[in-house]
């Protein structure tokens, strides 16, 4: 179980079907994060992704966790949804689209104390 924890995100494979090959798996490997995402944080070893740590932010905690099968895994990952919403998504897409900072206007605490 030791080889497991020091799992490395180069080495993580996510395919919902396993009847996919090919183009249909290449295809979903665009959509995988990487290390350099400003917004998704992959948490130390054995840490859980907790709610109140993302409270009024634009991030994405995630961790992975040995499942008590053989070669699969549990990944558990929390947003804001409030936050991290439709108008978030949007607006972030819109500064990618603009050529903008992905991060422009989201770092602001839309949350009333």
């Amino acid at each position: 179980m030791t080889s497991f924890l020091s799992i490395e995100l180069k080495n993580i494979i996510i395919d919902a079907k396993p009847v996919v090959s090919g183009a249909g798996c290449s295809a979903k490997e665009n959509l995988l994060f990487t290390e350099d995402e400003e917004f998704v944080v992959v948490l130390e070893n054995g840490a859980i992704p907790r709610t109140h740590r993302v409270k009024g932010t634009n991030y994405c905690l995630i961790n992975v966790f040995p499942n008590r099968i053989p070669g699969r895994a549990i990944i558990i990952s929390v947003i804001d949804n409030l936050v991290k919403g439709a108008l978030d998504q949007a607006l972030q897409n819109l500064n990618l689209l603009m050529g903008f900072p992905e991060n422009l206007g989201l770092h602001y605490l839309p949350l009333f104390p």
